[in-house]
């Protein structure tokens, strides 16, 4: 894999770059996409709900019998967000009590600054720039990066020291 391949296979998108009226038009047009996408969905939506017993339900509490009067729903209503309330503290204080003392997430190796440098296609000069700074820019030329600006050091206490910009040897100078 070479510069002129990692170049155009890799596209950034940069919204601030496009006009006001083309970012309208993308818009709207994602917004009719995922219009259409919902409404695709609508059919077996009303069938799951159908089957769940969601439109008898309506049927009963509010069209078939007397509908419930408002003194009714203020006491059945904050019953119904106690139970709610009760049913979730238990369902987290049970998870809390199963997962105590277990580590769940397992930690990832790091990755080797050779390993890093080789990936990015550059010297160990400037993958150690970029592992000594916080915040950094790259300037790239050709697809990889040829120099780093270093925005903001890592904090003191912090291993690392503010590197200034390391020139990285392109192909014109080496």
């Amino acid at each position: 894999m070479n510069a002129e391949t990692i170049l155009h296979d890799r596209f950034i998108y940069l919204p601030r770059q496009q006009s006001r009226a083309s970012r309208t038009f993308f818009g709207v047009i994602t917004l009719l996409a995922w219009a259409i996408y919902i409404y695709l969905w609508l059919p077996l939506t009303t069938l799951a709900l159908w089957l769940l017993g969601v439109r008898s339900a309506y049927l009963e509490v509010f069209l078939l019998h007397e509908p419930l009067k408002p003194p009714a729903m203020l006491t059945q209503l904050p019953l119904l967000a106690l139970a709610c309330a009760v049913v979730l503290i238990v369902w987290a204080e049970y998870n809390r009590r199963r997962f105590q003392g277990k580590e769940r997430r397992f930690a990832q190796a790091d990755v080797r600054l050779s390993e890093m440098s080789e990936a990015m296609h550059t010297t160990l000069a400037l993958g150690t720039a970029l592992v000594a700074a916080k915040t950094a820019t790259l300037r790239m030329d050709r697809g990889m990066p040829i120099a780093i600006d270093v925005a903001r050091p890592l904090p003191r206490g912090v291993p690392a020291t503010d590197l200034p910009a390391v020139k990285a040897p392109t192909a014109d100078t080496a």
